[in-house]
């Protein structure tokens, strides 16, 4: 008996070319007539085609993820209404693609440095897993819980998205996603504070999420600049940064002064070098940084007394003057006695806290301003939880650093993560959602320096110094060299 031998044909760049043509034509004709019969169902197709292109391209998940989360997730309105849940289910499309593409880095030096993250992320993913029963236990709404343990997914994601985006783009792409990211973080959070403190009235009272964690990462990499690379031109970024979350009075800015102590002491070699620059340009950056403010104050017609006031509001931190600190101290006091009556799990994510504030008005929310929300929610397993993921971004960062000696982008990650540590001082930072966005950026770009270290090195003699085409290529075509956005 005979047959015939089945084989398949790989589909060509062209046939592939022709068949992406027709599935954007097929799609735009679909949301056309879904239009006309029903204008939310035009939104089908569209998310459809959106899906498949998050499904297979690194670069459009990235840029989905970091710049889609910074306009949706705006602060305080809305809930988890339409938009953020089709985010939120992109985002799991954008996930599994990243998921897939990681699994296919196994043998590079960039996902083995970071494995101990990676463990992290999956102690996170277990313990949200958990919450979900202790919250449905404590008859939590699903949908309370989803909304709160969002922010905690998104730092699960972290590894992978990074691991995914410097396989997918260049280091020089990525610094400059950073710097966007960054810039359009730094302006969104000054509109919302000038506009919500009547500092300033501007064109709208938001741009995007009112997160200091976008501009802290770009303000680290750019001190991480000055201070290991001496490219002093950097400083008028710092500077520019950080007078638009400053100017604001906001006293949770303040963090963003412990990166450039880390960046300078963090490891020590080069330690001297950069620790007298940074005293030298310490009073210039100072300098550099009123000025920048004083021209934000003017473009904005910035409230003199209000700013003032400000001030005087950061120089009574802490003192029985200062109302706000005051009002920290209830709901501190209201987060303790949750756990006390839940210590080992935690009352779970979406627990609502009600208190009364120094006026006597009555308050329920589920976000305080107070770090002891984690106990609450999570209880002793979730602290233990916290330790062993702070060991392990321990771990990757000095593995980092053993590897390949201090470069920007891992002195610059070791700055942006301690001003983590000094917001949990104040609140609980993994529930800001702006610290993923950054961290997937700062983790990519410490990956992305490893994978060309290691391909320079195993390149031919002669042609150490060409880049490749991607940051996560280990073998591409030679070309011309082009220079490098970091120090050797």
């Amino acid at each position: 008996m005979t047959g015939r031998v089945a084989t398949l044909v790989p589909v060509g760049p062209r046939a592939f070319d022709a068949l992406a043509v027709l599935g954007v034509a097929l799609a735009a004709a679909a949301a056309g007539v879904a239009l006309t019969i029903e204008p939310v169902l035009a939104a089908v197709p569209v998310g459809g085609l959106l899906a498949a292109l998050l499904l297979v391209d690194g670069r459009a998940r990235i840029l989905f993820v970091v710049f889609g989360g910074l306009l949706v997730f705006q602060q305080g309105e809305g809930g988890l209404d339409a938009p953020k849940m089709a985010f939120l289910l992109l985002f799991g499309v954008a996930f599994a693609g990243a998921f897939l593409r990681v699994r296919l880095l196994r043998a590079t030096p960039a996902y083995r440095l970071a494995q101990p993250l990676l463990l992290g992320s999956i102690a996170i993913a277990v313990l949200a897993l958990l919450s979900f029963a202790v919250a449905a236990n404590n008859i939590i709404p699903q949908k309370d819980w989803l909304r709160d343990i969002a922010p905690y997914l998104l730092v699960a994601s972290a590894p992978v998205f990074a691991l995914d985006a410097q396989a997918s783009l260049s280091r020089r792409r990525l610094v400059q996603l950073l710097i966007a990211a960054g810039t359009f973080g730094a302006i969104a959070f000054a509109v919302h504070w000038l506009e919500r403190r009547g500092i300033a009235h501007l064109f709208a009272s938001r741009l995007g999420l009112a997160s200091h964690f976008p501009a802290a990462a770009l303000f680290a990499f750019a001190m991480s600049f000055v201070l290991q690379a001496g490219r002093t031109r950097w400083l008028a970024v710092a500077a520019a940064v950080f007078a638009a979350v400053i100017v604001t009075g906001n006293r949770a800015t303040l963090v963003l002064l412990l990166a450039p102590i880390a960046i300078a002491f963090g490891a020590s070699r080069h330690r001297t070098a950069r620790s007298v620059r940074l005293v030298v340009v310490g009073p210039l950056a100072i300098v550099t940084t009123l000025l920048v403010a004083l021209v934000v104050v003017r473009a904005t017609g910035a409230d003199a007394a209000s700013i003032s006031e400000r001030v005087d509001v950061l120089r009574s931190t802490a003192s029985g003057s200062d109302a706000s600190y005051s009002e920290r101290l209830v709901q501190a006091r209201v987060a303790w006695s949750v756990f006390t009556e839940n210590p080992v799990l935690g009352h779970g994510p979406g627990t609502t806290f009600e208190w009364q504030t120094l006026s006597g008005r009555g308050v329920s929310s589920f976000v305080l301003d107070t770090p002891l929300t984690f106990p609450a929610k999570f209880g002793l397993v979730g602290l233990a939880v916290l330790a062993f993921l702070l060991t392990r971004y321990w771990t990757f960062v000095r593995g980092l650093i053993r590897a390949t000696g201090p470069t920007v982008a891992h002195l610059a990650l070791l700055g942006y993560l301690v001003t983590a540590l000094g917001t949990a001082f104040g609140v609980s930072p993994l529930e800001d959602k702006g610290l993923s966005f950054g961290l997937m950026l700062m983790l990519a770009l410490a990956l992305a320096d490893i994978t060309v270290r290691h391909s320079q090195a195993a390149a031919p003699p002669g042609e150490e110094h060409q880049q490749p085409r991607s940051a996560g290529a280990l073998h591409t075509r030679s070309r011309s060299p082009r220079r490098s956005l970091s120090p050797p």
